[in-house]
């Protein structure tokens, strides 16, 4: 993905990032143009906004690695609640 400064249109470069979940995450971008014509800095948000192909994981997969990062007493209230069904 190429990044374009938004004052003057030359490239910019990218910094650092920060990635915030899965689906998103923030880039801090600088100008790399003349610094004394632009020198823009800023944080540019990068997200997906929606699937065209389902992953090929099992269901099962995502489901076992986003309770994994749930609190130990969140984890065992889904589970009573999986075994009513």
């Amino acid at each position: 993905m190429r990044l374009t400064c938004p004052c003057c249109g030359a490239k910019c470069i990218v910094s650092k990032t920060n990635k915030m979940s899965l689906e998103y995450s923030e880039s801090y971008a600088s100008c790399a143009g003349d610094i004394e014509l632009c020198g823009w800095r800023g944080v540019i948000s990068v997200a997906y906004k929606h699937t065209l192909t389902p992953s090929r994981k099992e269901t099962s997969d995502i489901i076992y690695q986003l309770a994994a990062k749930l609190a130990p007493d969140t984890r065992k209230q889904i589970q009573a609640q999986l075994a009513l069904l």
